[in-house]
């Protein structure tokens, strides 16, 4: 996935008034979004006392929210990267767990939206006290991506065996969700030897 806010200028077209996206630059670096993104607790908790509970559910430019950024700093802001403070700091100030974010896929010769989740994004990280603190405030694990991929999924793929498992203790039926390929979970498996852990801990 690309990084929009590193590559915050390529975002815009080249005729883009440079005034402009410096202001909008200049808005990021102070913005939450950024704290979370540089995992920087003590600047989040700033930003709500300052703007109140309301700030954990804005969106930045690319339409991210910032729980998505410390899951993400591998790849994205809240839940990917594994910063469980900020996240539980998000959460416990009404930050919605089931909040879609965008990821745009490219390819040759296309450039199509596509959405995840925190959870599916921790799931795909292996951070599996993010993905424990994201299902203790709301998290639905059945809400599928524009893929039509559960967080299971993402954990399989990811071989993310130990959030694989806490997954199917929070519903076996998840095992059963096929994704716009038609496969499921542990189809996504990387290696057989995953199979056949997730096999075992079904006692199938």
């Amino acid at each position: 996935m690309n990084n929009n806010h590193d590559n915050h200028a390529c975002t815009h077209s080249q005729q883009a008034n440079p005034y402009t996206q410096s202001l909008e630059e200049l808005d990021f670096s102070k913005s939450i979004h950024q704290a979370c993104l540089q995992g920087d607790l003590s600047k989040v908790k700033a930003h709500i006392t300052k703007k109140g509970s309301r700030v954990v559910n804005e969106r930045d430019t690319a339409g991210y929210t910032p729980l998505v950024l410390p899951v993400f700093v591998r790849h994205h802001y809240g839940a990917r990267s594994g910063h469980e403070e900020i996240c539980k700091l998000l959460l416990e100030n009404g930050a919605d767990p089931n909040a879609t974010t965008p990821e745009l896929l490219s390819t040759v010769s296309t450039s199509r939206q596509r959405f995840s989740r925190p959870l599916s994004r921790a799931a795909a990280g292996n951070h599996i006290k993010v993905v424990t603190l994201l299902l203790r405030h709301g998290a639905n694990p059945k809400l599928v991506d524009s893929g039509g991929q559960s967080p299971l999924h993402k954990a399989c793929e990811n071989s993310s065996i130990a959030v694989a498992k806490l997954l199917i203790e929070q519903d076996r039926g998840l095992i059963g969700v096929k994704d716009n390929r038609g496969r499921g979970p542990l189809d996504c498996c990387r290696s057989k030897d995953d199979e056949v852990v997730l096999m075992n801990a079904l006692q199938l």
